[in-house]
């Protein structure tokens, strides 16, 4: 083999190399959908457990929240009842209930070929259309949390924090 075919096998290698090279794939990590309904007598203090939960929410990394454009897969429904005393009005405490619930949809109703975007499509249109319940949600466990109303935003880190542990560490581990 002379020099120059060598060098043009050797060229031709690398141009291979640097144009075709191949790409792994990438792995988009899972996320969750998860839904906030907050309920309150009190506005204020609805929006305020409604924002700090979100805002733990975030925190997570892996979570998308209140997300239109997906099907949903845990929902959080707070009951926040604030503490009043005949005659003094509120005395600054109160109570927060969560209760975690996971969603689950019957993939056995549609063609099982669909990809997931088309899937979520079509099961957006029929839950719009109100044609049949494509889904039911699952209880999981609730969070009781008594205290100060000044307190709250703690209250909600620690109730996202235990939503974390108890639901979504345990889907995590099944990846």
């Amino acid at each position: 083999m002379n020099t120059k075919s060598f060098l043009s096998m050797l060229l031709l290698v690398m141009f291979c190399v640097v144009c075709f090279q191949g790409h792994t794939q990438q792995v988009v990590p899972d996320t969750f959908n998860v839904f906030v309904h907050v309920n309150c007598e009190n506005k204020v203090t609805q929006t305020l457990v409604e924002s700090y939960m979100k805002r733990e929410l975030r925190n997570l990394g892996d979570v998308r929240i209140n997300s239109p454009n997906t099907l949903k897969t845990h929902t959080l429904y707070p009951v926040v009842i604030e503490n009043q005393r005949l005659g003094t009005g509120k005395d600054g405490t109160m109570a927060m209930a969560t209760t975690f619930t996971e969603s689950c949809y019957p993939y056995h109703i549609l063609n099982a070929n669909l990809s997931q975007q088309q899937y979520n499509n079509i099961a957006n249109d029929l839950i719009d259309r109100n044609a049949f319940p494509l889904t039911y949600e699952q209880y999981k466990q609730v969070f009781l949390t008594t205290g100060p109303t000044s307190k709250l935003a703690k209250y909600c880190k620690d109730t996202v924090a235990a939503f974390d542990g108890i639901v979504l560490q345990k889907v995590r581990e099944k990846r």
